[in-house]
């Protein structure tokens, strides 16, 4: 994502509108519109509401430090789509 769509995925989380969204960053409401929706289509998401989640989320995650989920899947850091990048298993594995 862009550094404005970043922006603006979070003032959805703070439940702005798009035309409060619009007045707080100087752009046209339709110019937030278009923002929104190559959001939605980057993240693969359909609603605000889900956009608002993810943006909660991600806020979490990034604030918490790093410990890997307790079903020993592993994601990439700097992988925005949160893919599973690898397996790790914990114990003796023979």
């Amino acid at each position: 994502m862009t550094r404005r769509e970043r922006e603006i995925l979070g003032l959805i989380a703070d439940g702005l509108s798009n035309k409060e969204i619009a007045q707080r960053v100087h752009l046209a409401t339709h110019t937030v519109k278009s923002h929104v929706h190559n959001i939605l289509e980057k993240l693969a998401l359909h609603s605000r509401l889900q956009l608002a989640a993810y943006a909660h989320k991600a806020g979490r995650e990034a604030q918490s430090p790093a410990v890997p989920p307790a079903d020993g899947l592993h994601l990439h850091p700097a992988n925005e789509n949160r893919e599973v990048t690898h397996l790790a298993f914990k114990g003796n594995t023979s």
